[in-house]
């Protein structure tokens, strides 16, 4: 996976190259510098997880990391909320991509679970043009370019599926249940169309 190659080259784990794709996601001005301060802040403070001291102190040092290189306070504040809704999330061990197939689909399996979804059968396999189908009798299919993607991307793509076994449009019903189990999934969605484009050029 070129990800994880990347992720490699630069002598990364995987928050410290999680946040550097959040960083490059949003545009940040000289993101390798940011990502530097921003990977020193969470060895500084390696406690954060259980400290909400740590915490706050970790979250100020990333805002003013990025704030350095960003005058919309608005857009920092953003970004900051969205890198610390993942890392937060108990279930994230390996940010920045999924180990194997099997890994990402216990992952579907939990979402189905959530959302009373009874999966037939489920594929990650090589797909054209799109990253997921689905069919009525519960046939679920993932395209595997997914398993390089960050989670909160894969997370779009999963309930988005999921949730069309229930809503087969994307209405006001289906937006709603989206914002419910997802809250800002816009964001994602046009991250996703914006790689799909990227991909394409290439």
């Amino acid at each position: 996976m070129q990800r994880k190659r990347e992720q490699a080259a630069r002598g990364l784990d995987g928050v410290g190259y999680f946040v550097l794709c959040k960083l490059n996601d949003e545009t940040v001005k000289n993101a390798d510098a940011v990502g530097k301060k921003a990977r020193a802040a969470f060895v500084e403070f390696p406690n954060w997880r259980r400290s909400q001291n740590e915490l706050r102190h970790l979250r100020q040092k990333v805002t003013f990391a990025i704030f350095a290189e960003e005058d919309d306070l608005a857009k920092v504040s953003a970004l900051v909320d969205s890198i610390f809704s993942v890392l937060q999330r108990p279930e994230r061990r390996n940010l920045a991509s999924w180990r194997d197939k099997d890994q990402f689909k216990a992952r579907v399996r939990e979402w189905s679970d959530k959302l009373g979804v009874h999966v037939r059968s489920l594929a990650v396999r090589p797909m054209r043009n799109k990253w997921a189908s689905r069919s009525t009798a519960g046939n679920l299919n993932f395209s595997d370019d997914l398993l390089a993607l960050d989670r909160e991307l894969t997370d779009y793509v999963i309930v988005h599926e999921l949730l069309h076994f229930y809503v087969p449009n994307h209405g006001k019903l289906w937006k709603s249940l989206m914002r419910a189990h997802l809250g800002d999934y816009e964001r994602a969605a046009s991250k996703l169309k914006a790689k799909a484009r990227n991909a394409q050029q290439a």
